[in-house]
């Protein structure tokens, strides 16, 4: 059904009516209503229907609901927040989300991404190793921790953090860090051949 809802237009609105519906009359049920859930929830994202997914996490967290289940509405709440511009809203939600589910890197990268955008990059540093922690192999954590290094100016660092991350990713992450080495060395041959103007007195 979730393919159905993503996939074929002329069904989408109904299909994502009856999985909406499967997802209410079972959000009480970990196993079939989360699978359910994860289902209309990664429809809404692909679609972009951010105001849908918002509309909806709001609405159910009305509701008793498993510890699991309120967990995965506050992260996909912050998830819509975040999308919708609406960043201390979407913070708020991603710290509910983190009370309930402490080392869930779906969370974890998430919430520390927003952080480091907002420039928050010690906060979002902590929670990207702790992501890494949590699930040593997880490429996305290097990536972002190795982006949050770079941000914090430090190039060395995360061209560490990528070599590291190249001893765990397939052969699509490791263009995509080999890409990102390049890009830091680079900068650094920018900078010997353009470095900063003196400062005035």
């Amino acid at each position: 059904m979730a393919l159905t809802a993503e996939f074929r237009a002329s069904e989408r609105g109904e299909a994502l009516a009856r999985l909406r519906d499967l997802v209410v009359q079972n959000l009480g049920d970990t196993k079939q209503g989360g699978n359910a859930l994860k289902r209309y929830m990664n429809s809404l994202d692909r679609l972009d229907r951010y105001n849908d997914m918002a509309t909806f996490c709001e609405a159910q967290l009305k509701r008793s609901v498993p510890r699991e289940i309120e967990a995965y509405l506050h992260r996909n709440l912050a998830v819509s927040y975040k999308e919708l511009g609406r960043v201390e809203e979407g913070l708020v939600h991603f710290q509910a989300a983190l009370k309930m589910s402490n080392d869930d890197t779906n969370l974890l990268i998430p919430y520390a991404d927003l952080l480091a955008t907002e420039g928050r990059h010690k906060e979002a540093y902590d929670h990207a190793v702790r992501c890494l922690r949590s699930e040593p192999t997880e490429i996305r954590g290097y990536l972002l921790v190795a982006r949050i290094q770079q941000e914090m100016g430090s190039r060395d660092g995360a061209r560490a953090v990528l070599q590291r991350a190249l001893d765990f990713a397939d052969a699509s992450d490791k263009v995509v860090i080999d890409l990102r080495i390049e890009q830091l060395n680079a900068l650094e041959v920018l900078d010997g051949l353009f470095p900063p103007a003196a400062t005035a007195a």
